[in-house]
């Protein structure tokens, strides 16, 4: 049986003080050449932004233009969060498109964490109070998606996935059966990593909502009123309501 090998080439051309990238690597890969590129201030951050955008003139599908965003609000958060505001708006861009499960509960949290940092940048205090209600939305729409798709609260260890060695014709049905039990325990941990990662979104997300309420005034009626609405959920409005109350009883 004949193997195939895959040779990928790239063409890096320098224009000026931007890097262009030639048309043979995919996205990620692409976006993976920008992202690598030295950053020592905010200019350097605003011509990965530029760069980035420009891949949506190619890369059109709705799953490749939430990579994009994805990717842009990921570099404005890990380089220090220096530009709070536009942070939020590439995390609510991106959460438009179809994203991975765990990446777009990543974005939520990024996307409040963005507003905040743009309101606790005032001195005026009362104007972040006055933002709180918009500030916590981004929270709210997270554990809204995160208890749709979590089916347990309990955390569980991952299960061990076995190696397996095996010469012989690939159409023995030993072989098929081997390697379908490998695929199933791949499959099997995935879905428990993933319900882990969930209920740690879970925590975080009514921290996040907790510690934007848990400040004076406390209006915990407001969270009450505004979670119900964005959740659709009576269980999940009581359940931040509790986590308050117990915050300020404290």
């Amino acid at each position: 049986m004949k193997s195939m090998v895959t040779l990928v080439l790239t063409l890096i051309v320098v224009m000026g003080d931007r890097v262009a990238y030639s048309q043979v690597k995919g996205l990620e890969d692409r976006l993976a050449e920008i992202m690598k590129q030295p950053v020592e201030g905010v200019r350097d951050l605003e011509r990965l932004e530029e760069d980035s955008l420009l891949l949506l003139e190619q890369f059109k599908s709705s799953e490749d233009q939430g990579k994009v965003y994805t990717a842009i609000a990921f570099m404005y958060t890990l380089k220090g969060m220096v530009r709070p505001l536009r942070t939020a708006e590439y995390c609510e861009k991106a959460l438009e498109h179809p994203l991975d499960l765990l990446k777009a509960c990543q974005l939520y949290i990024y996307w409040g964490e963005g507003l905040e940092g743009e309101h606790h940048s005032s001195s005026d205090s009362s104007q972040f109070i006055a933002a709180r209600s918009k500030i916590v939305i981004p929270y709210l729409k997270g554990l809204k998606l995160v208890a749709a798709n979590q089916k347990t609260n309990e955390k569980r260890s991952l299960p061990v996935v076995w190696k397996y060695h095996y010469v012989g014709p690939e159409d023995d049905p030993a072989y098929l059966k081997m390697r379908q039990r490998h695929a199933d325990q791949i499959t099997t941990r995935n879905e428990i990593m993933v319900q882990n990662e969930l209920i740690e979104f879970r925590k975080l997300m009514i921290q996040k909502c907790v510690s934007l309420y848990s400040q004076r005034p406390s209006q915990a009626e407001e969270l009450r009123r505004l979670s119900r609405i964005v959740t659709d959920s009576v269980d999940l409005s009581e359940e931040l309501a509790a986590a308050l109350g117990a915050q300020l009883n404290r």
